[in-house]
């Protein structure tokens, strides 16, 4: 895995272009107390706005019971001292944070009170990365896995 750590010596641009352009989007969500699996297949775009990262991703279901349900989300990554992102949600409401550390990997944690949400992320870039969601609360206990490719060029 490359150090995601070393973009912190570098400005924006740079650390940037590790992230910037499009990727293909695949997540699946397991339900630990159903045993049911859940596909999502899609896309992500990746740009610079207002020197901070605007992550765009749209796609569906692909096997859901309620049929091809079409989603789309916008965070956004605001790079601060030491390395260390900000995400936001698309409206500029706090997430969470993380610091990517050496061997390219990261946690972080968010509070949705009863529900907790842990992610961790793994860079392997520049061609792919993921993160992995566990997320347990009273009526959650599921684990939500997204893997991010660069598209293959026809």
């Amino acid at each position: 895995m490359r150090p995601f750590a070393d973009a912190a010596a570098a400005p924006l641009p740079d650390w940037a272009a590790w992230f910037q352009g499009d990727w293909q989007l695949s997540r699946q969500v397991t339900d630990r107390r159903s045993g049911t699996v859940l596909r999502f297949e899609g896309r992500l775009a990746v740009t610079v706005e207002n020197s901070r990262l605007r992550l765009e991703e749209t796609g569906g279901w692909a096997d859901a019971p309620w049929g091809a349900l079409a989603g789309h989300r916008v965070y956004l990554w605001v790079p601060e001292g030491r390395g260390r992102v900000q995400v936001l949600y698309g409206d500029g409401r706090p997430f969470h944070a993380f610091a990517p550390v050496q061997q390219g990997r990261a946690t972080a944690r968010h509070l949705c009170d009863p529900d907790t949400y842990d992610v961790t992320y793994a860079f392997d870039l520049p061609a792919c990365w993921q993160h992995r969601w566990d997320v347990k609360g009273p009526a959650k206990d599921y684990t939500m896995l997204t893997q991010l490719t660069r598209p293959v060029s026809a």
